[in-house]
């Protein structure tokens, strides 16, 4: 339910440094027309992904940020996070990175 409230109608357009905004119509679990072309989503880069445009506004992608663009800053959320818990609650928390998590969730 997020997802759609921040993405829907959202005015978001890529910044011109990653490359013209690719706009998407008619999408489907197998592709859909970017700028006119049918494509499929497996053959896109990294970097044709970040610039989808969906057709009711905001990215493509699944994660989005709160003005509607793609969130790629995920490797700063664990870090994030444990700043946040610091400074509210606990200031003997650690500082806690991708790697440590890495060792919490292994079996």
């Amino acid at each position: 339910m997020d997802r759609p409230a921040t993405a829907n109608g959202s005015g978001w357009q890529p910044p011109s440094r990653w490359g013209g905004p690719l706009l998407v119509t008619d999408p489907d679990g197998r592709g859909g027309r970017i700028n006119g072309v049918r494509r499929p989503w497996e053959t896109l880069t990294p970097g044709e992904r970040r610039r989808l445009v969906a057709p009711g506004g905001g990215s493509c992608m699944l994660a989005v940020e709160n003005r509607g663009g793609p969130f790629t800053a995920w490797a700063s959320v664990p870090e994030r996070t444990s700043d946040r818990i610091r400074a509210r609650f606990e200031p003997r928390f650690p500082h806690v990175n991708l790697h440590r998590l890495r060792h919490c969730l292994s079996a």
